[in-house]
């Protein structure tokens, strides 16, 4: 009874109408909730998921909402025996799930300048949202970091982000993406500057980006998760 208070105070459900496997390792879920229409909403919002009760949360970016239909897509990358792995795996149609958010996590200009965002398979849903509003002219660059180059850039083609670059990683791997980084913004030298993904690996590259220095209009940082860390949002 305790738990089941707990759970309607802190948390909203939404009901899982669709799931798709993109992939050996990402899902795609279809949500939806009456509360969702009308949301006002952001890209870079982040969304927690009760992925085990009563408080393991875990946190996505929607990859698309729908506040006229009252809708949301989330992509879900399952790598290992982890939570939030073994919560998509176990979903069906029809369950409910307990959210809590969308809440302020990374502000985004929503189309004007030129743009490049690095990551890794976290940051695929906000890399694909942010794309989908952004001015034909103006495409969005992304380089991400990943376990498996094949089945990322199968996955990111899908999701109309098949222009992107794809690093697998491998011992020294963030010397070439530091490269590709250098030669865009050398080419587009007001370009707003996205680091998500893996702590450690935006860290490195902030330094290295810094010595000499590489021109850019802004800079905005956001790790999704960091080795040994739980939970991390």
């Amino acid at each position: 009874m305790l738990g089941d208070l707990l759970n309607n105070l802190l948390f909203k459900q939404a009901t899982v109408t669709a799931l798709r496997e993109l992939s050996p390792h990402f899902r795609q879920l279809s949500l939806e909730a009456g509360w969702l229409k009308g949301l006002v909403y952001s890209r870079g919002d982040k969304l927690q998921v009760q992925v085990e009760p009563p408080f393991t949360l875990r946190t996505f970016t929607p990859l698309e909402l729908d506040a006229t239909r009252g809708t949301m897509q989330l992509l879900v990358f399952a790598h290992g025996d982890t939570p939030a792995g073994r919560w998509v795996r176990a979903l069906k149609p029809g369950a409910g799930i307990n959210v809590f958010g969308p809440r302020r996590s990374l502000e985004l200009e929503p189309q004007g300048g030129d743009a490049l965002l690095f990551g890794d398979e976290t940051s695929f849903a906000v890399a694909a949202d942010w794309q989908r509003v952004r001015a034909p002219t103006r495409p969005l660059r992304c380089v991400f970091e990943v376990t498996d180059a094949a089945e990322s850039k199968a996955v990111l083609s899908g999701l109309g982000l098949g222009h992107a670059q794809v690093v697998e990683k491998r011992p020294g791997h963030l010397v070439d993406i530091e490269a590709y980084v250098r030669s865009v913004l050398g080419d587009q030298p007001g370009s707003h500057l996205v680091l998500t993904g893996q702590g450690a690996s935006i860290q490195t590259l902030r330094k290295a980006l810094r010595a000499p220095a590489a021109p850019h209009a802004d800079q905005r940082v956001k790790a999704y998760w960091a080795r040994g860390k739980r939970g991390l949002d």
